[in-house]
């Protein structure tokens, strides 16, 4: 079997996500912002094959295929049975992002995936066209998910996204990508993302933040209002580089998600590696009980990413370039290890 040769510009690929602030609470309506991690997921070799899709990830040792009893295999089912005609094809892509730890791996690997197929099959489907398909494969991951992830791993950019799409007149301008999410020009963005070696899990703490909402509904709308407004805060600190100001929200809406118990004994002790390294600014980023955290260490990145990965828990720097809506975005500056 022979690899189709592919050149740069053409290869598909996806982005990852890391929610700066907002997660939890843009279930309740308010607002989340979020950047996309670029080329987390992107192709590597195609191979034609003579039975069906099969996609592997050798970052995550894995391979499925259509057919077998995983989610995975599921969801391609979902792609075949969306696009008629389908050829049988053998895929392989590269991940500088790690799975399942909150960083959106499976909507990369959706989009990822679709914008290969699309790209082989030449079925001239649009990024709103692509972003719908790997949503309904998103489904089979994760039941009912609110889109942010397979908007990011589409679009990428700073995005501001409500699940609900209920803007207010408070809510910055930006490029429409979908009705849920806005795109936002911003005057660059660099950040430290690092693995906690705690599985998440995202069923328990949804739950525990339900659970908080019912019983407490007066806090909780207080909360998700507060939120909002470090929300707020945070969008125009990034586009003015006001970085004593993002940390300051960054902080605090790290505090609420510990009063929501959503944290693990090693986000603190990585905090703590953090903030010696000299971050301005720790939180934990997704679900939480486990995953990830990001950081804000302006001109020190490097530093707080070797101190936490010397710490024992593995750790890089992303960098979103100043970007107008639309334009292209960087990419990483060096893989997850």
């Amino acid at each position: 079997m022979n690899s189709v040769q592919k050149q740069p510009e053409d290869i598909p690929s996806a982005c990852g996500k890391v929610i700066l602030l907002g997660e939890h609470a843009v279930v309740y309506g308010t607002p989340a912002l979020a950047c996309g991690l670029p080329g987390a997921v992107r192709l590597r070799m195609v191979r034609s094959r003579e039975n069906g899709l099969r996609v592997s990830v050798p970052a995550w040792d894995f391979r499925h295929s259509v057919g077998t009893h995983s989610m995975v295999g599921e969801a391609l089912r979902v792609l075949t049975d969306a696009l008629p005609c389908f050829s049988s094809f053998d895929l392989v892509f590269d991940a500088d992002l790690p799975m399942g730890a909150g960083l959106g791996s499976s909507a990369a690997l959706s989009v990822a995936c679709v914008r290969t197929i699309n790209a082989l099959m030449k079925q001239g489907l649009d990024d709103e066209e692509v972003r719908d398909l790997a949503h309904r494969m998103e489904k089979v991951f994760h039941g009912t998910p609110s889109g942010l992830d397979d908007t990011l791993a589409t679009f990428g950019g700073l995005c501001l996204f409500r699940r609900d799409g209920a803007w207010s007149d408070h809510d910055p301008e930006g490029e429409v990508l979908t009705h849920q999410a806005r795109r936002l020009k911003h005057s660059g963005l660099r950040l430290v993302i690092a693995e906690s070696g705690v599985p998440k899990s995202t069923k328990k703490m949804v739950a525990n933040v339900r659970s908080f909402a019912k019983r407490h509904p007066g806090i909780a709308q207080a909360t998700w209002t507060e939120i909002t407004d470090l929300v707020s805060c945070s969008v125009k600190a990034i586009q003015q580089q006001d970085w004593p100001s993002l940390a300051e929200a960054m902080k605090r809406n790290q505090e609420i998600l510990c009063e929501l118990n959503l944290g693990v004994a090693q986000f603190k002790t990585m905090t703590d590696v953090a903030y010696e390294a000299g971050a301005m600014a720790a939180k934990l980023t997704g679900s939480g009980g486990g995953g990830c955290m990001v950081m804000l260490a302006p001109k020190k990145e490097e530093h707080v990413a070797e101190a936490l990965t010397q710490a024992g828990f593995p750790a890089w720097t992303i960098t979103l370039a100043p970007q107008e809506p639309g334009e292209t975005l960087s990419t990483p500056n060096r893989a997850c290890p």
